[in-house]
């Protein structure tokens, strides 16, 4: 199996985190991070024969080779990767969707809870209104009907005075005429 050193990195850079983050374009550079990431990404399947230490992959000029069996190793521990992030992209998209629904919710509840406020609130006002309307009504009645003794009072006045000035003038008159 053998790959290019740009899409080796392209392709495994991602999953692992100690590996160098130099942005060159230069063959050389690549291939230096290549080799690191895949020191580090590789060292469980190193092995050791005549006491000298056997990688799992050798660098070339341009391209990667790996032994039999790494590349389907690094394959394995991408896909893992992968499915381990679209987990954290789906518990971020379920979060999102939880987080609207609660949102739109709470809307809901606070307007259905601001209406039944409104509702009560205006009831009370209504039987507060219609209690004073009938205390307004009840105080002008019986300041009206104390306006009426008053009045009813008054003309009775009135009229003694009227009739007792009516019998003086009479009085006078018939003692003007006796007079004359």
């Amino acid at each position: 199996n053998r790959l290019e050193h740009d899409i080796v990195l392209n392709r495994f850079k991602p999953l692992w985190k100690h590996h160098p983050d130099i942005d060159d374009d230069d063959e050389e550079c690549a291939k230096r991070q290549v080799d690191q990431m895949l020191t580090v990404a590789l060292k469980s399947l190193e092995t050791t024969k005549d006491g000298n230490t056997v990688k799992a992959f050798v660098m070339g000029k341009t391209r990667t080779y790996f032994r039999a069996g790494t590349l389907e190793y690094l394959e394995n521990e991408r896909v893992k990767a992968l499915s381990s992030w679209a987990v954290v992209v789906q518990s971020v998209g379920r979060r999102c969707i939880s987080r609207s629904r609660f949102t739109r919710g709470r809307k809901v509840a606070i307007c259905v809870e601001s209406l039944i406020r409104m509702f009560l609130v205006r009831r009370r006002f209504l039987a507060e209104r219609r209690a004073t309307i009938q205390m307004e009504c009840w105080c002008r009645c019986i300041l009206a009907e104390r306006l009426l003794l008053r009045l009813r009072r008054n003309y009775k006045a009135t009229l003694l005075q009227t009739h007792w000035r009516m019998a003086m003038a009479a009085t006078r008159f018939r003692a003007h005429r006796r007079a004359a």
